[in-house]
């Protein structure tokens, strides 16, 4: 296990938090000479580790942190621990409109704001748009293996195949007609399913969206929109008003 550890260190932790460290701090404290009094972010605390190390420091001398939210299973789910933590560190929690009655102890202040993601008017050319006769079938996929803070979101993580397994069999209850009208939204990273393959397999004439058009614009254009997980989809469908999502 040593050996297996031992050799594992140098592919897995980043140089960055060893001998690194010297020059990320040089090179942060060049470009930020004054630290901001306010740092706002929505996954820096999570992907840029440029950020955290300037969060870090300015938060020290009494700077205010603010993270925005970034993902649509915020506020939703019963449990989510990257917003737990991020509630946790921050002073200020923008969320996209949701508030609670009384933020727990020692946590952020929750700010009801427009989310950026959400709050987009329609196009003066997508507000004529001709409803498609097919409908959408938008998917979701998780990383295939377990990695950095996301995998506490996901207790039941063992069971994703059981997962992919019952959106097959939700395609194969379907008429062939209903299944002929279909189109298969991809997601924008497979991270190693085969989504696509694993589908043309067993439903060889699937038809599969480009991803070329935003998904926003074909939500509107669809005349149903089916999103079978409780994430950002689900919300830019609603905000969209896009017809039938469910």
């Amino acid at each position: 296990l040593r050996r297996l550890l031992g050799a594992a260190l140098p592919v897995h932790l980043p140089t960055l938090y060893l001998e690194g460290l010297p020059a990320l701090r040089s090179w942060v404290s060049s470009r930020w000479p004054r630290l901001p009094r306010v740092l706002v972010t929505s996954t820096g605390w999570f992907f840029n580790d440029h950020f955290k190390l300037l969060a870090a420091k300015a938060v020290e001398r009494g700077s205010k942190l603010v993270i925005a939210q970034h993902g649509g299973a915020y506020g939703l789910h019963e449990v989510l621990h990257t917003e737990r933590h991020e509630r946790a560190i921050a002073d200020d929690y923008w969320t996209w409109g949701w508030q609670e009655p009384a933020s727990p102890p020692a946590t952020a202040r929750l700010q009801p704001m427009p989310s950026p993601r959400l709050s987009f008017p329609a196009r003066p050319e997508e507000l004529d748009l001709r409803p498609e006769r097919g409908w959408l079938f938008v998917l979701h996929a998780l990383p295939r293996y377990p990695y950095t803070f996301y995998f506490c979101n996901v207790p039941a993580y063992h069971r994703y195949t059981s997962y992919l397994d019952s959106r097959e069999a939700f395609l194969a209850a379907l008429r062939p007609e209903a299944l002929a009208a279909m189109t298969v939204r991809l997601p924008p990273e497979d991270f190693g399913w085969e989504m696509r393959a694993r589908l043309e397999g067993r439903f060889p004439r699937l038809r599969f969206d480009d991803g070329r058009r935003a998904l926003v614009r074909r939500m509107r254009q669809a005349c149903l929109t089916v999103i079978e997980h409780p994430q950002s989809s689900m919300l830019e469908a609603l905000a969209a008003d896009a017809p039938g999502q469910a």
